[in-house]
């Protein structure tokens, strides 16, 4: 009787080891994993003392809400029901590197493990000092906004990431450390070839110095010589930029003719902090931005941004009009023109900036942007020392083929710091 009673023992033991090991998934393997999927496509964009991500919420069926928290100045905490998508921490302190981390909750109240970003917030018109080997250049912030934008003035645009550009436009100084550093033989097979060498200023001047901006490059030169500032910044600090300008995941190292198409089928990866072009809305938010004095995410109350027929800096009056209105008569303060400029170009910060601290936004080189415009065609502020005062609107924007070069064509920087 007792054998019998053991084997009843022992078969039952046997059959709940069985059971544990089925619901283990066989071989001693780990309980499937049942937490949420993470957020995707996280960003951050900056504004004074107060930082927002946005995200894509994850499909799980049973996906609840997103849980926020951030440091340092202690760990604040956030709940965000799904399909909301987005968050601002507010009270922060501008140039402090704040780290988020989002996780995801489902329904039965598990918890993912979180993907973090790091973000500094910052105001508008900070400046950011950034040097290449011993040659220094200033980033100005500009926080995302809603604002006027295109000739007159009138198209309600919004840029929805924050970004830094350039105080100047890239002086020859500049350009040349990168061009002579990138198409060096001892770069191998990260070797840069530009199509133009670029001119110190202009080209029919001799008197010009390495303060003026870079002009005679295409748009082609600009977006690869960006990759190239890139990389030698990298070298030079110690950083970890991306280049932002690639094809088939490569950077583009070449602007000469035979790669045509390859630079004018660009992928331009703009938040991966790689240096760039400004595309355009973003060049006319910094040419437009005075404050945004009521905090309510955008520049279109009266006193908060340069009207499209002023120069930018120029509060008073426009610099230009088919109408008869009244001409500012202090607009060449802010701009080198045919009128002001005896039809050469100039050094950088010699005209007065505007409130972002950023000089030459109309006048002296005309400014190559990164979007399309049509075809191989690519945006343009036309604004130069040679053109008259109707190209100085902040809201007149053109265009010219990708490899154009003109003794007047320049360009500005951007970032996401």
């Amino acid at each position: 009787m007792k054998t019998f009673k053991h084997a009843l023992s022992f078969f039952f033991v046997l059959s709940l080891l069985l059971v544990f090991t089925s619901c283990d998934g066989g071989g001693g393997n780990s309980p499937v994993d049942t937490s949420p999927g993470e957020v995707t496509s996280l960003e951050t964009s900056f504004d004074n003392q107060r930082i927002r991500l946005i995200w894509e919420d994850p499909s799980d069926p049973d996906f609840d809400h997103v849980l926020i928290t951030w440091s340092p100045t202690g760990t604040a905490e956030q709940t965000i029901s799904s399909g909301i998508e987005s968050f601002t921490a507010t009270g922060l302190i501008n140039g402090t590197e704040y780290t988020f981390t989002v996780q995801t909750v489902d329904s039965t109240g598990k918890i993912s493990t979180g993907v973090q970003i790091k973000q500094k917030p910052y105001a508008a018109g900070h400046g950011i000092a950034c040097s290449v080997d011993g040659t220094a250049f200033t980033m100005r912030c500009v926080p995302a906004k809603q604002f006027y934008s295109g000739v007159y003035g009138s198209t309600n645009s919004e840029v929805i990431r924050s970004f830094a550009i350039g105080d100047t436009e890239v002086t020859y100084e500049l350009w040349k450390k990168i061009y002579d550093w990138a198409i060096h033989s001892d770069r191998g097979v990260g070797r840069y070839y530009f199509q133009n060498e670029g001119c110190q200023g202009n080209y029919y001047d001799s008197t010009t110095t390495n303060q003026h901006p870079v002009m005679s490059v295409s748009w082609r030169d600009a977006m690869v010589w960006c990759n190239a500032l890139s990389e030698y910044y990298n070298e030079m600090n110690g950083t970890s930029l991306e280049c932002a300008y690639r094809a088939s995941g490569s950077p583009i190292r070449d602007s000469r003719d035979a790669n045509a198409s390859v630079c004018d089928a660009v992928t331009a990866y703009i938040n991966t902090g790689g240096f760039r072009l400004p595309a355009r809305n973003e060049w006319e938010l910094a040419a437009t931005y005075i404050i945004d004095s009521n905090d309510d995410g955008d520049v279109k109350d009266a006193g908060e941004f340069y009207p499209a027929t002023h120069v930018s800096g120029d509060t008073t009056n426009p610099c230009y009009s088919s109408s008869g209105a009244t001409i500012s008569t202090i607009f060449g303060n802010y701009a080198w023109y045919f009128d002001n400029s005896g039809d050469t170009s100039h050094p950088v910060i010699t005209k007065s900036a505007n409130a972002l601290t950023i000089y030459d936004m109309c006048g002296n080189a005309a400014e190559w942007l990164f979007d399309i415009a049509s075809g191989t065609a690519r945006n343009q502020f036309q604004g130069d020392f040679a053109n008259n005062s109707q190209y100085l609107q902040l809201g007149y924007i053109s265009s010219n083929p990708s490899n154009s070069r003109s003794y007047t064509y320049g360009f500005r920087i951007a970032v996401k710091p």
